[in-house]
């Protein structure tokens, strides 16, 4: 049919057309809901403010609509570079035909977006300002030669303030009402089932909400408590092999271990050991600034870190992991399947020490009718969260709250902190 012979009928399927593509885009308010928690996320691990984060997503994005977010999951504008060995996709951009990353997931945009401002160097200044100084930091990008327009720190500020984005850079700065309530929808991280929470939620309501079995969800996730921190991944299936295709290594950041980095791309952590060359047995960790390989395997193990961290062994019986077969030499494949044996190695408890492995700064304090020590104090200090503070000291962040009569996570810099 020659549809030029109906006007009314092409202006219609045009209108139609117009209207679904429409209906597609979501707005800036939309894309902050949807991604704020991967960006407070990322401003844990990695330091980067999630203002500036929400805000370079959401410039260089269009919120989540243009062609390159769309096709490609790449909402951070990152071109192929040198270094890059993932999947590509090519556009006009300051030059024609330009190669631009191309992702799996938007979530593996936000943190290969963390990693390149880590690894270059041009912006290691970057990290020596005040992490609320979002403005400086959007300057600072500029400088650096994050991208040509003139305006672009101006930009990033104007989207900051106007959409109040910098209280995400702040302890308690995302809504925790009603999180069981509004569940998070579950996306795919490492083609692996995954949900971020904003709050600090138990298995067992998480359990419930989703309807997984309760035993099923720690096994895949290694958590060490019943509560599940803040802005941390929750996988729904077990985890892979390797880490997300594209990704080959990672620069390892202060307080990470092998454990965290496990979670954090959703890697089994004796395949993190195992392409490492490194002896999960004996607990060993990697120094800061080493790197780790996700994708294939080192010829030799990374520097170690002199302050290992030493736990004693509480064996679990219940928790059985798998270790490559050392009989068939083969790794593993693309789908995450090795060939295995099944071992069950010690399980361990969390120490008592500030993540590198040092004793609390504060000395212990004692109740009048003991002679041990029970507790030591933490004063809180600028861009302390609960989170950080339960992952320096190895308690839960429900233990802290308990121990302190606190009904929310805001804190206050100078505040007194008993930590059992």
């Amino acid at each position: 049919m020659q549809l030029y012979k109906y006007p009314t009928l092409l202006f219609i399927l045009l209108l139609g057309f117009s209207q679904i593509s429409s209906a597609q885009d979501i707005s800036i308010q939309e894309y902050i809901d949807e991604y704020k928690a991967l960006a407070v996320a990322e401003m844990k691990r990695a330091g980067i403010p999630a203002s500036i984060t929400m805000a370079q997503g959401i410039l260089e994005s269009r919120n989540g609509n243009s062609y390159l977010a769309k096709v490609g999951n790449n909402h951070f504008g990152i071109k192929c570079h040198t270094d890059w060995t993932g999947k590509k996709i090519h556009l006009d951009d300051d030059a024609p035909n330009e190669c631009f990353r191309k992702y799996k997931s938007v979530y593996e945009s936000f943190i290969d977006h963390s990693n390149f401002l880590t690894r270059k160097g041009r912006y290691s200044s970057l990290f020596e300002l005040d992490p609320l100084d979002y403005k400086n930091w959007a300057k600072g990008l500029k400088a650096a030669g994050y991208a040509t327009d003139p305006q672009y720190a101006n930009k990033l500020v104007t989207l900051i303030e106007r959409y109040q984005l910098s209280k995400f850079d702040l302890p308690g700065g995302i809504d925790c009402d009603n999180i069981v309530l509004d569940l998070p929808a579950i996306t795919y991280y490492n083609r692996i089932k995954t949900v971020i929470f904003t709050c600090d939620i138990t298995i067992a309501q998480v359990a419930r909400a989703y309807k997984i079995d309760e035993k099923k969800l720690k096994k895949y996730n290694d958590f060490d408590s019943d509560v599940i921190p803040a802005n941390n991944k929750v996988y729904f299936q077990p985890k892979r092999n390797k880490g997300p295709f594209g990704l080959k290594t990672h620069i390892v950041q202060k307080g990470e271990t092998m454990s965290s980095i496990s979670q954090l791309y959703g890697m089994k952590l004796n395949c993190v050991y195992h392409r490492n060359r490194m002896d999960e047995d004996k607990q060993q960790q990697p120094a800061v600034g080493q790197e780790i390989n996700l994708r294939g395997k080192r010829k030799s193990p990374p520097v170690l870190s002199t302050t290992p961290i030493v736990r004693p062994p509480v064996v679990n019986p219940d928790k059985p992991i798998f270790v490559p077969n050392p009989s068939t030499g083969d790794d593993d494949d693309d789908e995450g399947n090795i060939d295995d044996f099944e071992i069950t190695p010690p399980v361990v408890n969390p120490p008592n020490t500030d993540g590198d492995g040092n004793l609390p700064i504060f000395p212990p304090t004692t109740d009048d009718d003991e002679d041990t020590p029970t507790s030591i104090t933490h004063i809180v200090k600028q861009g302390d969260t609960l989170y950080s503070i339960s992952r320096k000291y190895g308690v839960s962040v429900a233990a802290i709250k308990a121990a302190n009569g606190m009904t929310s996570n805001d804190l206050n810099v100078g505040q007194r902190l008993k930590i059992k």
